[in-house]
């Protein structure tokens, strides 16, 4: 029963000729297990819930593996692998990042699908095999094609993702302190090395090839994003939510009193003339907080873009009407126009009635998203679709190298290159830690992901080796003629 915002499972109340009845009644696995219903003999509400609360006392406890009555049977934990998963969605998945529910989530769903309804016996090691080998046929020659150089083997990846999810999901049920009878968990040693990481990198060539595009199909806020991602080694959820209010000035104490470094960020122009300015969040995913300098031409465009989403809000409030939310974000959509949606094929007739506004035999809505925020999945679609162009305009000039290139690029590819540049360039760990927002401590171990090994930092290595060599040559020269 739910008492105003509280609810309290198997409580009952109901006026009798003799006055009102309080009581608790099982549920029917409770009472299947051999739990009775229990009369709560009690003057008034208040004393009845705190009765109450010694009976929900008892089952905590029986669930637990403590004591019960003699005519309650042990308590047996759900068993169906879906039951598991719900547990794990309410306990375990609701405490990650937002970023990290929706992909968990898809992994969840499918394990659900596959076996939802089937109890925890029924997975064994030969069904998690088939598993994998419905999705990656090649599974049992993943090892011999990664040492072959193959990276893109079909299935590998999902297949990885998925049983990697399934072990970690039974790990956590047979942990858990209701389950009174762990087993083996089918899914350990499933027999798939682990994918190997993306190396992909923007070039300058690439991403100037993506960012004419955006240009030309009209969408210059994604090109806009991936250049500043490739500056500041942010996540994609973290770029697309980067607002107004993100912008502010960075102090001399900032910048360690350096003089000169705060001279060099400084600009001479813009409406923070004099000022080193730049953007400060807490990240997404990690909630580590971030503050980095903007300089340079992209300071001048992040100053506009900021004009830009001022602008929108200003003439909301002109207009009489609620600033949107997302109109201060500096990267919005760009012009739509009257936008038209054509309704999927399985859209009832009320709903293409309700979305041409009462006409029968609709098949579209219309509405324009200038100036609002982008979903992930259009962001998603349309980056795909800047990318196909910037792909196919090289191709036809017969840049088949770039074509290629761009091709096998996503956005997140973007923080790996900034890493990469950074470390080309010769910076620390703790530099680029502090731009991408890694931590001090496991910065070197994330970047064994992020950084690519590059010609440029070879050819580097070798001359600092060809300059040592000559020196101690030099060396031995003067100290066998002295």
């Amino acid at each position: 029963m739910k008492i105003g915002k509280e609810n309290y499972p198997g409580f009952v109340m109901k006026p009798l000729a003799s006055g009102m009845y309080y009581g608790w009644e099982p549920n029917p696995r409770q009472r299947k297990a051999g739990w009775k219903s229990v009369k709560l003999d009690a003057p008034d509400l208040i004393a009845a819930l705190g009765l109450w609360k010694n009976q929900d006392e008892k089952l905590t406890r029986w669930k637990q593996g403590g004591e019960r009555p003699r005519e309650v049977k042990a308590y047996s934990a759900p068993q169906t692998f879906g039951a598991v998963l719900d547990r794990y969605e309410r306990e375990k998945l609701v405490a990650l990042a937002e970023s990290s529910q929706r992909v968990d989530q898809t992994q969840l769903n499918y394990l659900r699908d596959w076996a939802g309804k089937q109890p925890l016996q029924w997975i064994t090691r030969a069904r998690v095999r088939a598993l994998k080998l419905a999705i990656c046929p090649d599974a049992d020659r993943v090892p011999r094609l990664i040492r072959d150089g193959v990276r893109d083997i079909p299935g590998h990846s999902q297949a990885f993702k998925l049983l990697s999810k399934g072990r970690e999901v039974l790990s956590w049920w047979n942990d858990h302190p209701e389950n009174s009878q762990p087993r083996a968990n089918p899914f350990e040693r499933f027999d798939l090395p682990k994918p190997p990481a993306r190396d992909q990198l923007w070039s300058y060539e690439a991403e100037a090839a993506f960012v004419a595009a955006a240009d030309e199909l009209g969408l210059p806020s994604i090109g806009f994003a991936l250049e500043l991602a490739c500056i500041w080694g942010q996540r994609e959820a973290d770029i697309l939510k980067v607002h107004t209010g993100n912008w502010r000035q960075l102090t001399l104490a900032e910048l360690d009193m350096q003089r000169d470094l705060h001279d060099a960020l400084a600009s001479d122009r813009g409406p923070d003339a004099g000022k080193v300015m730049g953007f400060s969040h807490i990240q997404n995913k990690g909630r580590v907080r971030n503050a980095v300098p903007i300089a340079g031409e992209m300071r001048d465009r992040v100053e506009a873009r900021i004009a830009q989403a001022r602008k929108r809000a200003a003439d909301a409030v002109k207009a009489g009407q609620p600033v949107p939310i997302g109109a201060l974000n500096l990267i919005v959509r760009d012009r739509t126009g009257t936008l038209t949606v054509q309704l999927p094929g399985s859209a009832t007739p009320l709903q293409r009635a309700a979305a041409a506004g009462g006409r029968a035999g609709a098949q579209s809505r219309h509405g324009d998203l200038t100036g609002t925020p982008w979903s992930q999945r259009d962001f998603i679609e349309k980056f795909g679709q800047i990318r196909d162009h910037a792909a196919a305009t090289a191709r036809a000039a017969g840049n088949e190298d770039l074509a290629a290139a761009l091709e096998a690029l996503e956005f997140r590819d973007a923080r790996r290159t900034c890493v990469t540049r950074l470390a080309n360039l010769g910076m620390s760990v703790p530099t680029i830690a502090a731009i991408t927002g890694h931590s001090i401590k496991t910065v070197e171990r994330i970047i064994e992901t992020y950084l690519v090994r590059t010609a440029a930092q070879a050819g580097r290595g070798i001359v600092a080796l060809l300059g040592a060599e000559r020196q101690r040559r030099a060396d031995a020269k003067k100290e066998g003629s002295a």
